[in-house]
């Protein structure tokens, strides 16, 4: 195999002048290079690749569109393992891994429903955006998609500093951090196996490249129920829609639009359009004295302005008797009774260990958190000294709980 491979870049031959590797070879890329086409390694990505298949034909029509090299196909490998959900400890988040800061301008946004940058198409359609406009500014493949990884800003100043801009001298003179440095390397060397997977053992799963579509929704549905009605696998409506906080959509006058596979779009349509078709699992509360919002919010782990969103109430006057639709997020909640007391619970500590650590987010809550990490909401309290109505403070750690055992998910 050559290992002065150029990218392949989609009617732009004059871009390719600064994108090869070093005549000789380079050493990351030969190092990347055996490692992935290792036994041990090639099994890895033989894992990675079974989910990747449903985002690959997706994500390399939009490269084809935005005329970009052909192996930014492959850039999620190196951001996130192709998980939807993936968290980094810096708190990028999704398959382009965008921190919060970072989304302005791309059509992206996290609200009390949702947290778009887990949302694969518009996070596709951002990251596509964003290293064509390196692009625009630099004039270099390598460079934009490396400053994809460090910054526009830092790159501009690396090429500045080091007087070129070739990525590769600018590596060289050790201007680069380590990561980025090591970014191209990784990312040609994913490409090339994966280019040739067969090869090396790598199998496609699907028997013909997976298509998704958009669904505009005439009502908030349940993602479990619309599988069960639709015969749609529960995995694939979660990964779809993993900017999701909670199992239930947004109601029909935000706007949002659901993902699904393209071959059964007009199942969908169909069970959707049937008002008589029970999609949303909801608790009905009659208010009592001295209930507030407040209070069944903090309960079902759901906003005030989301209960606002199903009912035509004031929260400041509400009145006794009076019926509330409250969507429920997860099947364990109970109708609400009063503040879950935890002073006499006993934990499930069958699965010892935590997942990891996670800082709170602007809209997050407990039970958004424990759908994420696919945990329990009263072992993240539990572990975490907090109550269930614990108002959450934006950028505080809580460690993460493995699952317990018998928790089922899918």
């Amino acid at each position: 195999m050559a290992l002065c491979a150029p990218f392949l870049i989609f009617a732009q031959e004059d871009a390719l002048k600064s994108s090869l590797l070093p005549k000789g070879g380079n050493q990351l890329y030969e190092n990347y290079f055996r490692k992935y086409t290792s036994v041990q390694e090639r099994k890895h990505l033989a894992a990675i690749w079974e989910q990747a298949e449903y985002f690959v034909p997706f994500i390399e029509a939009k490269v084809k569109e935005h005329g970009l090299p052909h192996e930014v196909i492959y850039l999620p490998f190196v951001e996130s393992n192709f998980k939807p959900n993936a968290v980094s400890r810096s708190g990028a988040t999704g398959l382009w891994q965008f921190m919060t800061n970072s989304i302005d301008g791309y059509n992206m946004k996290i609200d009390e429903w949702v947290d778009e940058r887990r949302d694969f198409w518009k996070a596709t359609d951002a990251a596509m955006k964003k290293i064509k406009y390196n692009y625009s500014v630099l004039k270099d493949w390598n460079l934009a998609i490396a400053a994809y990884n460090c910054g526009l800003g830092k790159m501009k100043r690396c090429v500045k500093e080091g007087g070129t801009s070739d990525y590769w001298k600018l590596c060289q003179k050790g201007l680069l951090s380590k990561e980025t440095t090591h970014y191209i390397p990784k990312l040609l060397a994913i490409s090339d196996v994966l280019k040739e997977r067969g090869k090396y053992g790598i199998k496609d799963k699907q028997s013909k490249p997976f298509q998704w579509t958009r669904i505009e929704l005439p009502q908030p549905v349940d993602i479990r129920l619309l599988a069960k009605e639709t015969g749609i696998p529960r995995n694939i409506l979660d990964m779809g829609n993993s900017e999701l906080k909670f199992y239930v959509t947004p109601p029909a006058k935000t706007g949002y639009l659901l993902k699904a596979p393209a071959d059964k779009a007009e199942k969908i349509k169909s069970v959707t359009a049937n008002k008589k078709t029970k999609l949303t699992d909801f608790h009905l509360y009659t208010v009592k004295a001295g209930d507030t919002l407040s209070h069944l919010s903090h309960h079902y782990g759901i906003s005030v302005s989301m209960i606002q969103s199903f009912n035509n109430v004031n929260p400041n006057n509400l009145k006794i008797g009076s019926k509330l639709v409250i969507p429920v997020s997860d099947p364990d909640i109970k109708p609400y009774e009063g503040t879950f007391d935890l002073s006499n619970w006993i934990p499930d500590i069958s699965a010892e260990g935590f997942a990891g650590e996670y800082k709170v987010q602007k809209g997050d809550t407990m039970w958004s958190i424990a759908k994420l990490f696919h945990t329990d909401v009263k072992h993240i309290a539990y572990f975490n000294h907090l109550e269930l109505d614990s108002v959450l403070s934006i950028g505080k750690v809580l460690k993460v709980p493995t699952p317990p055992e018998d928790m089922d998910f899918f």
